[in-house]
């Protein structure tokens, strides 16, 4: 008889033995009290899964909510988009029939000038028509033709009568103020210092009818006591008192031109000194301005070839102008007092000198 030993395990219980097989048992039985059951872990698993859906479901109810909340704004949006757009074209469509009808009476008042210019240019040309619309190609061409020629007879006539009335003014000048050249000198105040400007006319016969007048105006004080302005660049005489105030001069003795009187031979050049129209204001050309001031150039000229008078240059007093240029540009204001204005005499030899220094 074999007797087998049996050792303590220090999960057996005092005074009790066991055998591996009855040991291994309860162990396994302990272990199975220790653990969780598995009914148990399931409801907890399932628990944590429906909470998770709850809150998916709910967030996927409020996107719903947000995305037609968004469509209902953008159909608003779209609506009174399509409102708009249906008043547009509604604007567009009347406003294109009233063009439709301005273009059929601008049509007819076009036919009615033509037929009336047709009417007239014959009326011109010394041909008779019945009715404008009678005229042909060739009468067309035949009433153009008289129509130059009588314009260009009318501007021969003017100009002779212009160059008439300029001889007679080189007479009165060469008579009254001597044959020249002539000079006139300006007594100034320029930002309160005390200047003196000459300028000399241009020569009688180059520009008679301005320089006669302008010396008249000189004669008879007319530049006494009143301003320079300046504006835009524009240095100009103005009839005022240093006040800005309106100088009270005899209307006859405010001369202002018959004609536009111009010639090539006295530009606009840095300067010089031109009527401003037909006068009797007249303004200092501080550049070039024989583009600006030229013949046709200006707006106020009534004819193609019209032009601002310019009838003399500063030779002395530069300097006082030289400030002028530099003024910044804006409205009308006082740039320097005229104290007197006088016709003065200059003797050959200073005249001389003027001359070599202004070329």
């Amino acid at each position: 008889m074999v007797l087998f030993k049996r050792s303590a395990s220090a999960n057996s219980y005092p005074g009790v033995g066991f055998g591996d097989d009855e040991l291994q048992y309860c162990n396994n039985f302990k272990q199975q009290r220790q653990t969780p059951s598995s009914y148990q872990s399931f409801k907890r698993d399932g628990k944590k899964k429906t909470d998770s859906f709850n809150i998916q479901v709910i967030l996927q109810y409020v996107a719903i909510v947000l995305l037609l909340i968004q469509c209902y704004r953008t159909t608003e949006k779209v609506s009174s988009a399509n409102k708009s757009l249906t008043q547009l074209q509604e604007m567009y469509d009347e406003t294109h029939n009233e063009l439709l009808v301005l273009e059929d009476e601008l049509d007819g008042a076009h036919e009615d000038f033509h037929k009336l210019q047709m009417k007239l240019l014959a009326g011109q040309s010394g041909i008779k028509l019945t009715h404008p619309s009678e005229a042909t190609d060739e009468d067309r061409e035949l009433i153009v033709k008289k129509v130059i020629e009588k314009q260009d007879h009318q501007s021969e006539r003017i100009s002779s009568l212009q160059k008439s009335l300029q001889k007679s003014y080189e007479i009165e000048i060469d008579r009254r103020f001597g044959q020249g050249p002539h000079y006139v000198e300006f007594s100034l105040t320029v930002n309160g210092n005390k200047k003196f400007m000459t300028i000399e006319m241009a020569p009688n016969h180059v520009m008679p009818h301005s320089v006669y007048n302008f010396l008249d105006m000189i004669e008879n004080k007319v530049w006494d006591n009143t301003i320079f302005t300046y504006r835009n660049h524009v240095v100009s005489a103005a009839l005022m008192d240093n006040q800005m105030r309106p100088k009270n001069v005899d209307e006859s003795l405010q001369h202002k031109l018959a004609f536009p009187e111009y010639s090539h031979e006295f530009d606009h050049d840095e300067f010089t000194i031109g009527f401003a129209g037909l006068g009797p204001n007249f303004y200092v050309n501080t550049k070039d301005n024989s583009s600006l001031h030229g013949p046709g150039k200006q707006p106020h000229a009534k004819l193609m070839n019209d032009a601002d008078p310019c009838f003399a240059r500063i030779v002395i007093g530069h300097d006082a102008f030289n400030t002028f240029k530099e003024q910044p540009n804006g409205g009308a204001r006082q740039l320097a007092t005229i104290h007197t204005a006088k016709i003065i005499k200059l003797s050959k030899e200073r005249q001389q000198k003027l001359a070599s220094s202004n070329k």
